[in-house]
C-alpha cells in the first residue's frame, strides 16, 4: 500500500451523527454540492467528504510503477474515517 495523502473536509458538530460522502471514482469530493452538505449539517449531521487518490487535492501515485487496487481504495476510505474519528 502506498502512503498517499488523502484530502478531506468536515462540516457540522463533532457530536452530530456522521455521514461520509463517497463520490464515484475519479470524481472530487467537492462535487457534492455545498447546498446538499449544508442541508445535511442543518439537519444535525456531521458531514465528511474527500477526494480519492489521484483526484482533486489528494496525492497522486505513479500507477505504472506502483499500481493500486480496489482494496487500497477501500483502505483510503478507512483512513479518512480514522482521521475524523468515525467508527
Amino acid at each position: 500500500m502506498q502512503n498517499v495523502d488523502i484530502w478531506s473536509e468536515e462540516f457540522g458538530a463533532a457530536t452530530d451523527e456522521p455521514i461520509l460522502l463517497v463520490m464515484g471514482s475519479m470524481s472530487q469530493g467537492v462535487l457534492w454540492p455545498d447546498e446538499f452538505v449544508g442541508r445535511l449539517t442543518a439537519g444535525g449531521r456531521r458531514v465528511v467528504r474527500y477526494d480519492h487518490r489521484d483526484t482533486g487535492r489528494s496525492g497522486t501515485v505513479d500507477f505504472e510503477k506502483e499500481p493500486y487496487t480496489w482494496e487500497d481504495i477501500k483502505d483510503d476510505v478507512l483512513r479518512v474515517m480514522d482521521a475524523h474519528g468515525l467508527d
